[in-house]
């Protein structure tokens, strides 16, 4: 018995194995749609209120700081050796984008009466908690603690790009040669 999870050396190898799968295939849709959005998004002339894009770098700050702060770092002190100009304008950018794929996305699934069904939202939660190999409940525990939601108009991005697939509009990005499946030999 390895542990008390895997009562195999197999069981562990299969549990890797479907991991890597998962994760790999979770990054190539991410890296697809993102490609797709980001084409979108530069043909998309949006202007966006002066005061959206503060409350948005508020926003995105709050979860950088958090993050920062849970992998043991001094946010206060990154901001001085970074520079508070540098990370301003890093936040913008990331911010107007957010903003921009917000409107986009839901323009899109108007127009086309695309809608996530709480099914499709639960699957969501199902499949990043595969991921993080931690349970529906867990994720969502956590995700309410960190101030983070699973976004709409993430779900609804992904469901959008996946209509493009299944109607042949987009073709998935190949996986980058950095991510691939792993065998496994009996030596382990």
């Amino acid at each position: 018995k390895v542990n008390s999870s895997f009562k195999t050396l197999d069981d562990l190898k299969e549990d890797i194995k479907k991991y890597t799968d998962n994760a790999a295939k979770s990054e190539n849709e991410r890296r697809s749609s993102n490609a797709v959005f980001d084409k979108l998004l530069e043909k998309t002339d949006i202007k966006i209120q002066d005061s959206m894009i503060n409350r948005e770098i508020q926003a995105i700050m709050g979860e950088f700081k958090q993050r920062i702060n849970l992998q043991g770092g001094d946010f206060d002190k990154m901001l001085e050796t970074e520079g508070h100009e540098k990370i301003y304008e890093q936040l913008k950018t990331e911010a107007v984008k957010r903003l921009k794929t917000s409107l986009v996305v839901g323009e899109i699934a108007k127009r086309e009466n695309i809608s996530v069904t709480q099914a499709e939202i639960q699957g969501k939660i199902i499949e990043m908690a595969n991921i993080y190999r931690t349970t529906p409940d867990n994720l969502i525990s956590e995700m309410q603690k960190k101030v983070t939601k699973l976004p709409m108009p993430f779900t609804r991005k992904t469901a959008i790009f996946r209509k493009l697939l299944s109607t042949g509009t987009v073709s998935p990005v190949p996986l980058p040669k950095m991510v691939k499946k792993y065998s496994f030999s009996s030596k382990i």
